[in-house]
C-alpha cells in the first residue's frame, strides 16, 4: 500500500487566537540606492513579511528542514534582468546582486518570496554613469568621510559620514567650509580671520602701523570670501567707504554699510560684466553675449528691474548727472557704439560699429568715453567716443607693442591710464601717451587711479601695486583681482576670482 505523499511543505506562521499574525509582505528600500551602472554590485532588500516555507519529511522526520526560495527581476521599463546571488536573510531581508553594465537610469524591483507572494517597489535604486571627470554623485562606502563644501580638501567637523564622492574628503579640521582660504594648510594673513585654522585669528602677522602708511607690510587684506556660484567677480562699484555693488557671472551682490553682503541676483542679466551705483545705491548692472547685450536696475532692497536690450554686450559704464537733475549712465559697448539711458524706456544708442572688439572703457567726464581694444585688423587702439558718438582714435606708437588691454581707469576728460596683459601699464595725459614701467610680468586687469601719476594695479597673481613715480608692492592673498573701486583712496575694495574681497583696513 502507497502513501499518498512522503513530505509536506507548509510556511511559518502563527496559530490564530494566540498572538497577532504576521504582517503582510511588503518590499520597502533597496540599499544601496545607488550603483555604477559599469559595475553594479551587492543589494539587500529590505521590507517585512519575507517568511520562509518548511519542509517535514515523513519517511525521515529528523530531516524537516526550511526553504526560502526567493527571485527578483529588475525593470527600467524597456529591460527586465533577474537578479543574481539571491539569498534569503531573515524575515525582512533578502540579499541579492545588480549585474553590472546595465543602462544607467532609475530600475524597480519586483520580488518573489518564498510562499509565492509577489512584491514590487518603483525606482527602487538608480544605477549612474561614472567617469573620472563626474562631479554629481555621492555613493555609501565601507569609508568614513567628511564633507569639503568649499572645495579646499579639507573637511567641516560634524559631517562624517560613510559616503564617497565628490565633495567627500578624507582630511578634517576645517574650521570654515564657505571659505576655501581658511583651512589647516592656509596661510595666516591680517584680516581678523582664522586662516590657518589652529584657533587664532591673525596671530603674529599683524604689524601694528598694518594699512596707516604705504610702508606698512600689510597694506590690503581679504574681507570674506563669497560664495558666487563658482563665478568671478568681475565688476566692482563704491557707493560709500563701506558699501559697495559687486557683479560677476550670474551674480549680483551688494555690501551694505552695517558689513553684510545681500544676494541680489534674482532676475538680473545673464553675464553681468559692469556696475555702476550712485550715492544713493542704487546700481546700473550690465552684461549679455556678443551681439546682444542687457543692462538694468538694482536696489539694495528689491534686486534687478527687468532689462533693457542693447545691440552689444557693455565693456564700460559711468554715470552722471542728467539734464533733468536725475541720474543716466553711459555705456560703451564692445563693438565701439554709446549708449545713454535713465533706466527707463529704451537706452539711446550712438556712433557707429566699426568692427571694433573693445575690452574695456572707462570715462571722467559725461563728454568723452574713452575705450581700449583691438580693430577689424587685430591691431590695438584706444577709441574717444563724444556725447554725441562722433569717435575718433588715438596714436600709440609712443607705447611700443600693446598687448591686450584689459582695464581702465580715468580721473579726466584728459587722463587715462590703462593695463593688460604681461605687466602692461600706459598712462594718457592731454593727448599724450607714455608706458609706464611694466609691473611685473603677470597680465593686469585691474586699474585704479586717484591723481596725476598715482595709482593702483592689480592682475592674475593678486599682487597689488601702486604707482607714483615708481612702483610699490603690498602683499595679498594668490588669487586674481578682476576689478577695483572707491570712493577715495583709503577706502579701495578690490574683488577677483572664486568670490573674493579684499580691502585697506
Amino acid at each position: 500500500m502507497s502513501r499518498a505523499c512522503t513530505a509536506l511543505v507548509f510556511s511559518l506562521g502563527l496559530m490564530a487566537g494566540c498572538v497577532s499574525p504576521p504582517p503582510a509582505p511588503s518590499l520597502r528600500e533597496v540599499v544601496p540606492s545607488s550603483l555604477s551602472a559599469a559595475e553594479g554590485g551587492a543589494v539587500e532588500l529590505k521590507g517585512e513579511g519575507f517568511l520562509p516555507l518548511g519542509v517535514f519529511e515523513f519517511d525521515t522526520p529528523n530531516k524537516t528542514m526550511w526553504t526560502a526560495p526567493v527571485s527578483a527581476t529588475a525593470s527600467n521599463g524597456t529591460l527586465n534582468v533577474i537578479l543574481g546571488s539571491m539569498r534569503w536573510v531573515d524575515a525582512r531581508t533578502v540579499a541579492a546582486s545588480v549585474p553590472r553594465g546595465l543602462p544607467a537610469g532609475a530600475w524597480s524591483v519586483e520580488l518573489t518570496l518564498p510562499r509565492g507572494e509577489v512584491v514590487t517597489l518603483a525606482n527602487a535604486f538608480t544605477l549612474v554613469e561614472f567617469s573620472d571627470e563626474d562631479a554629481g554623485v555621492v555613493m555609501p562606502c565601507a569609508e568614513t568621510t567628511l564633507a569639503d563644501l568649499d572645495d579646499d580638501g579639507f573637511g567641516a567637523p560634524g559631517t562624517e559620514a560613510m559616503l564617497c564622492g565628490p565633495g567627500r574628503v578624507d582630511a578634517g579640521g576645517d574650521c570654515n567650509d564657505a571659505d576655501a582660504l581658511a583651512n589647516p594648510n592656509g596661510t595666516e594673513v591680517c584680516n581678523a580671520l582664522d586662516d590657518d585654522c589652529d584657533g587664532t585669528p591673525d596671530d603674529g602677522v599683524c604689524r601694528a602701523d598694518a594699512g596707516a602708511s604705504d610702508g606698512g607690510t600689510v597694506v590690503f587684506v581679504r574681507v570674506r570670501t563669497i560664495e558666487a556660484m563658482d563665478r568671478d567677480f568681475v565688476a566692482v562699484s563704491a557707493w560709500g567707504p563701506e558699501s559697495l555693488w559687486l557683479a560677476g557671472g550670474d551674480k549680483l551682490f551688494v555690501r551694505v554699510p552695517d558689513g553684510g553682503f545681500l544676494d541680489r541676483s534674482s532676475n538680473c542679466p545673464m553675464r553681468m560684466n559692469a556696475v555702476w551705483a550712485d550715492s544713493n545705491g542704487r546700481a546700473f548692472v550690465a552684461g549679455g553675449n556678443p551681439g546682444i547685450g542687457r543692462i538694468t536696475t538694482a536696489t539694495v532692497m528689491n534686486g534687478c528691474a527687468p532689462s533693457a536690450m542693447l545691440p552689444d554686450p557693455v565693456v564700460g559704464l559711468r554715470g552722471f548727472t542728467a539734464n533733468d537733475g536725475g541720474v543716466a549712465v553711459e555705456a560703451l559697448l564692445r563693438d565701439g557704439r554709446r549708449a545713454t539711458w535713465d533706466g527707463t524706456g529704451n537706452p539711446t544708442v550712438l556712433g557707429n560699429a566699426n568692427g571694433l572688439t573693445l575690452t574695456t572703457g572707462d570715462s571722467a567726464s559725461r563728454s568723452l568715453f574713452f575705450g581700449a581694444g583691438r580693430n577689424s585688423l587685430n591691431t590695438p587702439v584706444v577709441l574717444r567716443v563724444r556725447d554725441t558718438g562722433a569717435q575718433s582714435f588715438d596714436n600709440l606708437s609712443a607705447l611700443g607693442a600693446v598687448p591686450t588691454v584689459r582695464g581702465s581707469s580715468s580721473i579726466s576728460p584728459t587722463r587715462l591710464v590703462m593695463v593688460g596683459d604681461n605687466g602692461f601699464v600706459g598712462s594718457r595725459n592731454a593727448g599724450v601717451w607714455e608706458r609706464v614701467p611694466d609691473a611685473g610680468v603677470d597680465a593686469l586687469y585691474a586699474v585704479k587711479a586717484f591723481g596725476a601719476g598715482r595709482f593702483y594695479v592689480s592682475g592674475e597673481r593678486g599682487q597689488v601695486r601702486l604707482w607714483n613715480g615708481s612702483w610699490t608692492v603690498f602683499p595679498t592673498d594668490p588669487l586674481a583681482v578682476r576689478a577695483m573701486d572707491g570712493v577715495d583712496e583709503e577706502h579701495l575694495w578690490l574683488v577677483g576670482d572664486n568670490g573674493f574681497i579684499l580691502r585697506r583696513p
